[in-house]
C-alpha cells in the first residue's frame, strides 16, 4: 500500500511538473488574441479607477474574478502577454490537480492520476491555459462545483457506490461549498446555469433506475423522485410566467453576428471536435469508459457522464451557434471516463503477469502504467501539446490561433506618421500594440455596437471594444479614405477573408484601390497603404 502511494505521488508529480510546463514555458511569445485584451484593458481600468471599463469607456463585467486576479498579476510584473496569462496557466495547472482528487474519490487512485495525466497533456487544455481569458477559471471553479455538489448530495463513500435507494443523506458542508462555487463560476461565465439540467436529469434518471429496479415501495419517498417532481412542478410554474418564456426563448433563439459562420452554425461541430485526430485515442477509451460506468452502474460516474453530454447535447441541438470553447468546462469528464478502460488494462496486466515473471517487483506499478500508456508518445495530441510551447506566433496553440500583432503593428510604427489613418478588423489590438485606432472595419463589432447603442459622448455609434468610429458600408468607407489622403489598413486575414465581418464587396474594393504593403510570417495579418487619393473616390 505504501509502495502504491509513493509510486502515486511521483507519478503524480512528474506529471504536474509536465503540465506546468506545456502551461507556463514562453506564455508571452505570442501576441494577444484580440478577446484577450477585453480583460487587459478591464483590469488596467480597474487597478487605475476601481471600475473595469473598456477603452470605449464601458463597463466589461464579464468574470470579475480573472479581472481581479490579472490586477494583482500586473502589480508584480507589470502589464504584459506573460502577466495577463499566468492567472490562466496557474488555473489550468490547478484543474490539473482537481482532477486527480476527483478520480480518486469517485474511483480509485491510479484512474485520478491516469486522468490527471491525460489532461495534462490535451492540447485543448494547454492551449486554454495559455489565453487570458475566462475559461481555464470557470473550468477550475465548476470542477469544484460538481464534485462538492455531488459529494454533499451523495454524502458517498470514497469510491462512489452503485445506484440505489438511498436515504435522505446529505453532507451539508460538502453542499454549501459546491453551491458556493457553482455560483462563482457562474458570475465567471453563464454556461455554469446548464448544470441546473445536468442536475434535474441526474435525479430523473435515478428516480426511474430505482422504480426499474423494482423498489416501488420507496420510489416515491426517496430524495430522487421527491426532487425530481420538485424541479417539474418548478418548471411548469416557471414557464406560466411570460417573462420567464420570453427569456427561455431570447436565450435559445439568440445568435449573434459572427455566429453566422459556417462553423458556428454546424450542429456537428462539438462531435467532429471530439472525433478530430488530436482526441485519439481518448475519444475511443471515454466511449468505453462511458459503457462501463452505465454497465456497472456505477453512481458516480454516470453523474459525471451526465455532466458531459448535457452541454454537448444543448450547445449542438438547442442552442443557435456552436463553439468548442462552451463545453471547455465540461471537458474534463473526458479524460475521467478514459481512464477507467486504461486503468483496467493495467489491472489486467498485474493479474496475468505476476511480478515473479517479470523480475521487477521493485518497479511494478511503474511498469503496469508504461505498458498501458505506451502509445501516448505516438498520439497526434501529445505531438501538438509538446510544441505549443515553443511555437512561433500566429501560431495553433491548442485552442485558438493567434494573430501576429506585434510583427504587423511594428511594420506599420516604424513607418507611421501623423497624419495616418489606422483602420482595423480588429481595433482594439491596434490600439493596445500602438496606442491609437481611428475607425473599425468589422461589421460583426458593428451590429454588436448598434444592438446595444454603443455611443460616444457626443452621440456616433462606436466600437464597443475599441471606442474606434465604425464603418458598416462600402459608401462610407469610400467616404473616409477619400475625406484621408494616406492611412494604413491592418487586417486580420480571417476576418478579412469571411464576408460576415467583411462584406466580399468591401474586400474586393479594398484590394482594388489600396496597395498591399506587408503580410506577416505566418500569413494571419495582411497591411493595406493607401495615400494621395483624390477626393472623387467616395462618390464612385
Amino acid at each position: 500500500m505504501k509502495q502504491e502511494k509513493r509510486f502515486v505521488l511521483i507519478i503524480l508529480g512528474l506529471s504536474l511538473a509536465f503540465a506546468a510546463y506545456l502551461r507556463f514555458f514562453n506564455l508571452g511569445t505570442p501576441s494577444f488574441w484580440v478577446d484577450e485584451l477585453d480583460f487587459v484593458v478591464a483590469a488596467q481600468s480597474q487597478a487605475r479607477v476601481g471600475e473595469p471599463l473598456l477603452a470605449s469607456g464601458y463597463v466589461y463585467p464579464r468574470a470579475p474574478i480573472l479581472t481581479y486576479a490579472l490586477t494583482a498579476s500586473y502589480s508584480i510584473f507589470g502589464v504584459s502577454e506573460f502577466s495577463s496569462r499566468l492567472p490562466s496557466a496557474i488555473f489550468g495547472w490547478l484543474s490539473v490537480l482537481v482532477v486527480f482528487f476527483i478520480g480518486k474519490r469517485w474511483f480509485n487512485a491510479r484512474i485520478g492520476l491516469i486522468a490527471a495525466i491525460f489532461m495534462a497533456i490535451a492540447p485543448f487544455e494547454v492551449g486554454w491555459s495559455r489565453v487570458c481569458r475566462m475559461y481555464a477559471l470557470f473550468q477550475l471553479l465548476f470542477l469544484l462545483a460538481m464534485f462538492f455538489l455531488y459529494q454533499g448530495f451523495e454524502k458517498s463513500p470514497e469510491h462512489g457506490r452503485h445506484w440505489l435507494v438511498a436515504p435522505w443523506e446529505l453532507h451539508w458542508p460538502s453542499l454549501l461549498a459546491g453551491f458556493l462555487f457553482l455560483l462563482l463560476s457562474y458570475t465567471t461565465h453563464q454556461n455554469a446555469a446548464l448544470f441546473v439540467v445536468t442536475f434535474s436529469t441526474y435525479l430523473a434518471s435515478m428516480a426511474f433506475l430505482t422504480a426499474f429496479n423494482g423498489n416501488w415501495s420507496s420510489w416515491l419517498r426517496n430524495k430522487y423522485t421527491a426532487l425530481t417532481l420538485v424541479a417539474v412542478s418548478g418548471l411548469v410554474i416557471a414557464l406560466a410566467v411570460p417573462a420567464v418564456r420570453d427569456f427561455l426563448a431570447y436565450a435559445v433563439g439568440y445568435q449573434p453576428k459572427w455566429a453566422e459562420v459556417a462553423s458556428a452554425q454546424n450542429r456537428w461541430r462539438i462531435f467532429e471536435f471530439f472525433m478530430n485526430r488530436s482526441h485519439f485515442p481518448i475519444n475511443v477509451l471515454c466511449l468505453v469508459g462511458a459503457f462501463m460506468v452505465s454497465w456497472k452502474r456505477h453512481q458516480a460516474g454516470f453523474y459525471a457522464l451526465l455532466n458531459l453530454l448535457v452541454p454537448v447535447v444543448f450547445f449542438s441541438f438547442v442552442f443557435q451557434y456552436r463553439k468548442n470553447d462552451y463545453i471547455y468546462h465540461v471537458y474534463p469528464v473526458l479524460f475521467l471516463l478514459a481512464a477507467l478502460p486504461v486503468e483496467r488494462i493495467m489491472t489486467f496486466l498485474q493479474e496475468r503477469l505476476a511480478a515473479k515473471t517479470l523480475k521487477l517487483e521493485r518497479f511494478k506499478e511503474y511498469a503496469f502504467l508504461a505498458a498501458a500508456l505506451f502509445w501516448i508518445p505516438f498520439t497526434p495530441g501529445f505531438r501538438l501539446s509538446q510544441k505549443i510551447p515553443r511555437m512561433a506566433d500566429g501560431q495553433f496553440n491548442g485552442a485558438i490561433y493567434h494573430n501576429e500583432w506585434k510583427a504587423a503593428t511594428q511594420y506599420v510604427g516604424s513607418r507611421l506618421v501623423a497624419q495616418d489613418l489606422l483602420i482595423s478588423t480588429l481595433p482594439l489590438s491596434v490600439l493596445h500594440y500602438m496606442g491609437r485606432v481611428d475607425y473599425n472595419l468589422n461589421w460583426s463589432n458593428a451590429a454588436l455596437a448598434k444592438e446595444r447603442n454603443i455611443l460616444a459622448p457626443d452621440g456616433r455609434v462606436v466600437d464597443f471594444y475599441s471606442g474606434a468610429d465604425i464603418i458598416d458600408t462600402l459608401n462610407e468607407l469610400k467616404r473616409v479614405l477619400s475625406l484621408h489622403r494616406q492611412g494604413w489598413l491592418l487586417l486580420d486575414n480571417y476576418r478579412f477573408n469571411n464576408p460576415v465581418y467583411v462584406p466580399a464587396t468591401v474586400n474586393a474594393f479594398l484590394r482594388e484601390e489600396t496597395r498591399k504593403a506587408y503580410e506577416t510570417a505566418n500569413g494571419t495579418i495582411s497591411v493595406f497603404r493607401w495615400h494621395d487619393r483624390n477626393s472623387q473616390a467616395a462618390t464612385n
